[in-house]
């Protein structure tokens, strides 16, 4: 089925930390999960992909001082993905971030 191939092709391909590679990972994960979102799982599978990219996020870092060898795009997309599958710790430190732009912290 579409889906256990999204699985394993998830568990093959979690530890590579490429562009090529979660970009194409994640585009697979959006369309799956678009079709389930009536399902009673889909929280499941949402959480799923919040735990799988979080080790990303401390890998790439919020800027390029934690790992200056990253891809910009890579970050990008992992921080975005991150907070399209809120990730409570992103989500919390890029509102912590957004408030001390604003003035407000």
């Amino acid at each position: 089925t579409p889906l256990l191939y999204a699985f394993n092709f998830t568990k093959e391909l979690v530890s590579d930390k490429s562009y090529n590679v979660w970009g194409s990972l994640l585009s697979l994960w959006t369309t799956y999960l678009k079709h389930f979102q009536l399902e009673p799982y889909y929280g499941y599978l949402e959480n799923m992909m919040s735990s799988l990219l979080e080790p990303l996020v401390q890998y790439v870092g919020w800027n390029e001082t934690v790992n200056p060898d990253i891809d910009p795009s890579f970050r990008e997309l992992v921080l975005f993905n991150s907070v399209f599958y809120d990730n409570t710790q992103t989500v919390d430190y890029a509102l912590e971030l957004f408030q001390k732009y604003m003035g407000k912290k």
